[in-house]
């Protein structure tokens, strides 16, 4: 990710100075215009606190000001008429300056249109700038008190604080509400403008403009008054233009300085987002890297937002590209796990048993199912169940596995079933129970695993804690079959060639074993090699038997061996 360069910030900087003269230029007309057609009544007051005369009454008229504007009382449907016309005006404001729709599709994914942008703000922001300008009033009565610099630097934070308690209340309230059609934010989305309710968020703080004037002009008039400005530029006789001049100085200085966090480096991300990110994490990261020019910089900037909070998204990406890049995987992978997402511990642990985008290490594998078991991700348990059963990177415990695989079972993970059942079936690291292994297996199954099937159609076909039942041991192992497990089409081939459970069908037990064969088992490849050495259900082929047991003892068949050995005496 790179680093902000000050040689480009200055660069920048120098770009963006008539922005900043344009606005410092507003402003100064603006006061001109304003001073020059007030009263003289007005004037003369102005330059009375300019000189430091009757500061302490500068309060009252900006109370004043407010009362005149909003009125005295307000309950009254004309302060609620003009808070309702302010709030609207400020969301448009700021969707027009944000860009609209298409850059507010850029920035957040939402690609509402104005009228419905519109909507949202009636729903959250009308009542929350009505309570947000109550505060206002609140702050204005109360100035009286605090005279202090300090005190009312105070002031300014604690006017931030409570207006963004405001606003942050009305839109997590209609985010939970019906109304809300699924969008979703953190703050650090809200601050960068990633999110849609960004508008409604800052166009609350309009109401702190009473509260924040009344102070920086309070500062102005000491300044003013301390350093004796107003009579050194004759402010009696030019207060129109000396107090413009100032004015627009001031804010047009702090436009250029505020665009410092504002400007974008190389790889088009600015000091402000990059801030947040950092602060923020997990969404808000994801969001900058939206932003992002840079590709490398860009995949840094997921990662970080997944190893903060924001998992699921490299989660995917990891699963995405599985066979694909296993070194991209496998930062993908141990970022979601960072992020505490279970599942990623698990699939990073797959790797690490696999040697796969890094060097194999059953401990650490061991490590991360656990993990990821402890986070509830059920097929971690399984994972390390089997670990404890092999003992594989962990001291072997055969009551441990099966604790592990009741775990991943409980959890939902049908193949942590299917192998408790087997531990049932064949009583290690618990009491044998018929039983409940084919309970555990008719779980296994049902949850979609085909070695279930396939394990429980042996216990119906041996009778074997149920009821013999050939037909339901057929059923099963064709399940078991149709699911990719090799025993399952075995066993079910075996049945139609001696016609148990099924009607005989030895020619459907011959294309059984043959895409057996053909899918990599090679039990199968035997099984089918015999059929052809015997000539049973297909015509005799001594060639194509030795071809099949030559399949079946590359597979690592050992009785596919020993056959080709002896056809090979003969």
């Amino acid at each position: 990710m790179s680093s902000f360069d000050p040689a480009v910030i200055v660069s920048n900087l120098a770009d963006e100075w008539f922005l900043a003269l344009w606005v410092g230029g507003a402003m100064f007309s603006a006061t001109l215009l304003l001073v020059r057609i007030a009263s003289p009544n007005v004037r003369e007051t102005i330059t009375l606190r300019l000189m430091g005369v009757e500061e302490e009454r500068w309060s009252d008229s900006v109370c004043s000001l407010f009362d005149g504007f909003f009125g005295r009382n307000h309950l009254s449907l004309r302060c609620i008429f003009l808070s309702v016309i302010m709030s609207l005006t400020t969301v448009t404001a700021l969707w027009i300056v944000l860009g609209g729709e298409g850059t507010m599709q850029t920035r957040t994914e939402d690609a509402r249109p104005f009228l419905q942008v519109l909507v949202i703000g009636l729903a959250i922001n009308v009542v929350a700038d009505y309570v947000s300008l109550l505060e206002t009033r609140w702050l204005l009565r109360g100035m009286r008190g605090w005279r202090s610099v300090w005190a009312q630097a105070g002031v300014l934070l604690a006017d931030l604080a409570i207006t963004a308690a405001i606003i942050l209340g009305a839109i997590y309230a209609y985010a939970a509400s019906p109304l809300n059609e699924g969008g979703d934010f953190s703050v650090g989305e809200l601050l960068g403008v990633f999110s849609i309710y960004s508008i409604f968020f800052y166009s609350t703080f309009i109401t702190s403009v009473w509260t924040w004037g009344y102070i920086l002009s309070s500062w102005t008039i000491r300044l003013f008054a301390r350093y004796r400005l107003a009579e050194r530029f004759d402010a009696q006789d030019n207060l129109a233009f000396v107090l413009a001049a100032f004015v627009g100085l001031v804010i047009g200085a702090g436009t250029l300085v505020a665009l410092v966090p504002l400007q974008k480096d190389a790889d088009g991300v600015s000091r402000f987002e990059n801030t947040l990110c950092n602060a923020f994490g997990g969404q808000t990261c994801h969001a900058v890297a939206r932003l992002t020019e840079d590709e490398e910089a860009k995949a840094q900037r997921v990662l970080q937002g997944c190893a903060t909070g924001a998992s699921a998204v490299c989660l995917e990406k990891g699963l995405s590209r599985y066979e694909i890049d296993p070194e991209v995987v496998f930062e993908h992978f141990r970022a979601a796990c960072d992020g505490e997402n279970a599942a990623g511990c698990t699939n990073l642990g797959y790797l690490y048993r696999d040697g796969t985008g890094v060097a194999q290490d059953y401990a650490r594998a061991a490590a991360l199912f656990e993990e990821g078991c402890d986070g509830g991700d059920a097929p971690g348990c399984t994972k390390l169940g089997f670990l404890y059963g092999t003992g594989t990177g962990v001291a072997q415990d055969d009551a441990r596995a099966a604790e592990l695989y009741k775990e991943g079972c409980d959890g939902g993970h049908a193949n942590g079933c299917t192998i408790l059942g087997f531990l049932y079936d064949n009583g290690t690291g618990v009491a044998q129970d018929y039983a409940r292994a084919a309970a555990l297996y008719k779980e296994g199954c049902d949850g979609g695993d085909a070695l279930g099937c396939t394990y429980l159609g042996t216990l119906y076909g041996a009778g074997t804690g149920v009821a013999q039942d050939f037909a339901r041991a057929a059923a099963l192992y064709k399940e078991g079959c149709e699911g990719g497990h090799w025993l399952g089409c075995r066993n079910l081939g075996a049945l139609y060639y001696k016609g148990t459970g099924v009607a005989q069908d030895v020619a459907r037990a011959i294309e059984i074993f043959r895409e057996d064969c053909d899918g990599g088992n090679a039990i199968g490849c035997t099984i089918l090699g015999a059929l052809y050495y015997k000539g049973t259900g297909v015509a005799r082929d001594v060639s194509r038997a030795v071809e099949l047991f030559e399949e079946a003892c590359d597979g690592g068949d050992e009785l596919g061996c020993r056959a080709l050995e002896a056809l090979e005496q003969k």
